[in-house]
């Protein structure tokens, strides 16, 4: 008998098991939505037939909640949230939801989907808060909602937006305080009042790919306030009437890759107010009515790297107002009126393997900007300048670059002093191939030119590299002692004639020492020859005072 009852109690246990999930339909089981989500359990299905249904829906149970399409089964909110879901695990589907609060708002939810849905004429669209975790919202529109499309606030993480479409809202997805974790892909966000991708305040780690943002009022993508390590990838980011994508205000360590922003009223790309520590890589900012990509206001120790910065009514590419450390490689900026601009006291930036080309300027540093680094550079075709350097700029430098087709190749003008040139070809001038005037001055090292205007203060050096090789017959002499004189300064000596730099090495030389060969002075059209003298001694075998010409760099031999 007790065997009888446990067959019994087994089987029904797995009937209950494997029993299918119930379904219900409004309006022929039930006549408002409302009731027929009160009827069903966990798991089941609440289908609605096509209609307008002024109700305000809760949901505190995971349920399917799917309607026959969005062209023909209307929520209207009346002015209140029209479906408030309060529970996990909740699949909605297939609904217009118009004339309310929050369209859908979930409150501590996981796992719910929301999917082929129209959220019009609402405050807010859709609405996640207070730690809604993994959740979906997919294939929906988003338009015509007195605030947002899609908003997120209060520590909602892990949620994925994909397939949407937000217009005609104030911002089309929005992001606020603390919401981490979250993925945005492939949707479209344009004609929003405000921002078509907003993250505000806190919100990090999240990733924004595939997405067409254009035609809004405001701002395309904008990340404001401590939004941190979020990556923005493969974007569209297009005529919008402020810039196209913006980190703003201390966010850090974000990623922009692979995305256009072109043909925006103001900038392209732009990180600004102690934005630092940010990339962006592989980039076209073109067509943009101010700016391509700017570092504004004390953003340091960013890197822009192989990016396209075309065809922009301002610069390509713009370092500005205290920005320091930034590094940019391997761009492109060319067709804007300057190629590459760094100013206002932005320091120790550095520009290599870059194109600026077919610009009005190259390259310009200008304005009290310090320290900065331009090498292995390409500045041709440009209207104006190759490389100006202006306004009290100093100790900047410009090395391995080509210099070719301007009207003037280098240009230090306006106080700008201690700027070098090194290693750089300067070609096909039409006036001058330097040009140094109102106080400035600076040095070209292994740098050949054929033109040259200083006036007004100002003052060039040109300046080569000694090479001093000491040899017994063929074989080079290490531990000589050598000093070199500049025009009766001494600019090298080892310990044997009182100073501390290196005696020759196992090669027998006393390597780079630079020496000027000429000045020009605002005073004088013709250079003032300098006076280079070489001594060398080792043991009992002295030579001293040997005129050297320094017109190039070269190496100087003695023989023991």
């Amino acid at each position: 008998m007790t065997k009888c009852i446990l067959i019994i109690i087994a089987i029904f246990v797995i009937a209950a098991g494997t029993a299918s999930a119930a379904t219900v339909y409004v309006p022929s089981t039930y006549p408002t939505i409302q009731a027929a989500v009160d009827s069903v359990g966990t798991g089941d299905t609440v289908y609605v037939y096509n209609g307008t249904y002024i109700e305000n829906v809760t949901v505190k149970k995971g349920i399917l909640l799917q309607g026959e399409g969005k062209d023909v089964v209307t929520i209207d909110g009346n002015g209140r949230t029209a479906l408030d879901v309060r529970s996990s695990n909740v699949d909605i589907s297939g609904f217009a939801i118009t004339n309310s609060q929050d369209g859908i708002a979930m409150t501590i939810s996981k796992n719910c989907t929301i999917s082929g849905c129209d959220m019009h004429s609402n405050t807010n669209g859709i609405h996640l808060l207070m730690s809604c975790n993994y959740n979906t919202i997919s294939d929906c529109t988003m338009h015509s909602n007195s605030d947002y499309g899609i908003y997120f606030s209060k520590s909602c993480n892990h949620n994925t937006v994909s397939g949407c479409d937000a217009y005609s809202n104030t911002d089309g997805v929005h992001l606020s305080k603390s919401c981490n974790h979250n993925k945005i892909n492939d949707c479209t966000m344009h004609l929003n009042s405000n921002c078509g991708i907003y993250l505000w305040r806190a919100c990090k780690c999240n990733t924004i790919s595939g997405c067409d943002v254009y035609s809004n009022e405001g701002k395309g993508i904008l990340a404001f306030m401590s939004c941190d390590n979020n990556s923005i990838i493969g974007c569209n980011a297009y005529s919008n009437k402020d810039n196209g994508i913006i980190l703003q205000k201390m966010c850090s360590g974000n990623t922009i890759e692979d995305c256009n922003a072109t043909s925006n009223i103001r900038n392209g790309i732009i990180l600004f107010q102690a934005s630092g520590g940010n990339t962006v890589r592989n980039c076209g900012a073109h067509s943009n009515l101010i700016d391509g990509i700017v570092l504004f206001q004390t953003s340091n120790g960013n890197m822009i790297h192989g990016c396209g910065a075309h065809s922009n009514s301002r610069a390509g590419i713009y370092i500005t107002h205290a920005s320091n450390g930034n590094t940019v490689t391997g761009c492109d900026a060319r067709d804007n009126k300057d190629g590459i601009r760094i100013s206002h006291t932005s320091n120790g930036n550095t520009v290599s393997g870059c194109d600026a080309k077919d610009n009005n300027n190259g390259i310009i540093i200008s304005h009290v900007s310090n320290g900065n680094m331009v090498a292995d550079c390409n500045a041709t075709s440009n209207l104006q300048s190759g490389v100006s350097i202006t306004m009290n700029s100093k100790g900047n430098e410009i090395t391995s670059c080509l210099i070719d087709s301007a009207e003037y190749g280098l240009v230090m003008s306006r106080a700008s002093t201690g700027n070098v040139v090194s290693g750089t070809t300067i070609r096909n001038i039409g006036s001058r191939d330097f040009l140094l005037e109102y106080a400035s001055s600076g040095s070209a090292i292994e740098t050949p030119f054929e033109t040259i205007g200083v006036s007004l203060s100002s003052m060039l050096s040109v300046r080569n590299y000694l090479y001093v090789k000491v040899m017994a017959g063929t074989t080079p002499v290490g531990g000589a002692d050598v000093r070199v004189t500049d025009d009766g300064h001494i600019v090298y000596a080892s310990s044997g004639y009182g100073g501390s730099d290196p005696r020759t090495d196992s090669a027998g030389l006393c390597s780079r020492i630079l020496v000027t060969d000429r000045i020009y002075h605002h005073l004088s059209s013709t250079a003032a020859e300098n006076t280079t003298l070489v001594s060398a001694k080792h043991g009992a075998w002295t030579e001293t005072d040997r005129d050297v010409d320094m017109s190039e760099s070269h190496t100087e031999e003695f023989f023991i």
